[in-house]
């Protein structure tokens, strides 16, 4: 799953967003939220939770935690719309395919300092 995170510290001025990534089987979602209620229904890359992979994309491609920032403006539009495309199609969908045709258990990703 792909899930884009806004910012609390968004502003009229500038609008900064992340992109989370999310593998997990429907079965281990169900089996977590009867240990967490809290969970919502449905799976979300959004929620921080011991699964087989979660990341966010800045890791595959800065390094690091990375929030993109998107002026207010609209000013750098094209190249936030350039450069969120090329992050999905060469690092996301590629990491995404690699994760879900391993099938050995988690958690991988952020919360094991893996990309």
């Amino acid at each position: 799953m792909v899930g884009f995170q806004t910012s609390s510290a968004s502003t009229g001025g500038e609008s900064k967003f992340t992109i989370n990534l999310l593998v997990v089987e429907k079965n281990a979602w169900q089996e977590a939220r009867q240990q967490r209620p809290w969970y919502s229904a449905k799976p979300s890359p959004n929620t921080v939770a011991l699964f087989r992979y979660q990341q966010r994309a800045g890791f595959l491609t800065h390094g690091g935690d990375h929030w993109w920032r998107v002026a207010g403006d609209g000013s750098n539009e094209g190249q936030i719309r350039d450069e969120i495309l090329d992050v999905l199609m060469r690092h996301v969908v590629p990491k995404l395919k690699i994760e879900m045709a391993n099938q050995q258990p988690g958690p991988r990703g952020m919360l094991d300092g893996q990309a």
